[in-house]
């Protein structure tokens, strides 16, 4: 598939069909300017066009900007966002304790712990899911180092570290206060 921006219209781009060399001009943003190339149909059903269109939207959406997957368990909520350039939330998914911390007044660290660990990488998924990102599309891995209950913030952490290591991608340490001031520019 060839992608190019058209010259005075920078965010049409044009798709040519490997196989029928026919071209195809859409507005990425509204797709409004699409249209199924009929003789893109192949034998087995699938319109060839149409997965080279979803190829070229998975590529130029980000438009060089930075997706980052932020990864959060300082105390009793686990929590994933995905974030393009920093300021943009694509997703943002939360679970919270809440309800288990009741019964005992407070936070009980070790059971704080536990509820990470079952449901971190439930969360990190739901996120990649609602924002519509894969981890190769991913450029970074931001996470909470603390401050922090201790068990929390270890499995934040080594969570993270395995995101990082099996996608190759750069891990970003975050503090957990000045996440909470830096909240306030998105």
């Amino acid at each position: 598939m060839e992608l190019n921006f058209q010259e005075g219209h920078m965010n049409v781009v044009s798709s040519t069909c490997r196989k029928f060399s026919r071209r195809h001009d859409f507005d990425m943003f509204s797709m409004s300017d699409y249209r199924s190339c009929e003789n893109c149909r192949h034998l087995n059903g699938e319109n060839q066009c149409e997965k080279n269109l979803e190829e070229g939207r998975r590529n130029l959406w980000k438009n060089g900007k930075t997706v980052t997957l932020a990864i959060e368990s300082s105390c009793d909520e686990t929590a994933a966002a995905v974030l393009l350039d920093g300021r943009e939330v694509l997703s943002n998914i939360i679970s919270s304790q809440i309800d288990i911390h009741k019964l005992y007044g407070g936070v009980v660290p070790e059971i704080a712990s536990r509820h990470h660990l079952t449901n971190v990488n439930t969360v990190v998924d739901q996120a990649l899911d609602a924002a519509k990102v894969t981890m190769d599309e991913v450029d970074l891995i931001g996470v909470t180092y603390g401050p922090g209950l201790v068990g929390a913030l270890l499995i934040g952490l080594a969570t993270a570290k395995a995101y990082a290591l099996a996608a190759e991608k750069p891990l970003v340490g975050v503090h957990h206060i000045q996440g909470h001031i830096c909240a306030n520019y998105i």
